[in-house]
């Protein structure tokens, strides 16, 4: 997290950053209201292209009320530890076994409901 605006030259500093590094890709989420003018340029430049959308929704902490939901939050075990490394860092992953092997140090959660999971995350993170 920085102050500093979203310029074409940040973001050339983070593409390069991973390119040095040899990261087989990366994430870049960047709220709608501090994107700038010329982002499309930016993308074009480095070809960066949309993944997916998520969307957070947030609030003053005093605002928040608490509700009732039939979600289930669990740690996940070592016998799921690579499901979970393969849904959250996707298939290919090259942190796959290191996570994989780190998860009974490291107990990543998963949420669901009924029969359909829904959400993987470090604890803390749900």
């Amino acid at each position: 997290m920085t102050d500093e605006p979203v310029t074409r030259d940040l973001i050339g500093r983070v593409v390069d950053f991973h390119r040095a590094h040899d990261s087989p890709g990366a994430v870049i989420q960047i709220a709608p209201s501090v994107l700038p003018p010329d982002w499309q340029e930016i993308c074009a430049v480095y070809g960066l292209t949309p993944d997916s959308y998520f969307v957070k929704l947030v609030c003053e902490v005093e605002d928040f009320c608490a509700g009732h939901s039939e979600l289930h939050v669990a740690p996940v075990g070592p016998e799921r530890a690579l499901e979970w490394v393969s849904v959250t860092c996707g298939p290919r992953s090259r942190t796959r076994s290191s996570a994989a092997r780190a998860s009974g140090s490291w107990p990543p959660s998963r949420s669901w409901t009924g029969p359909v999971e829904i959400r993987c995350g470090p604890p803390g993170r749900r």
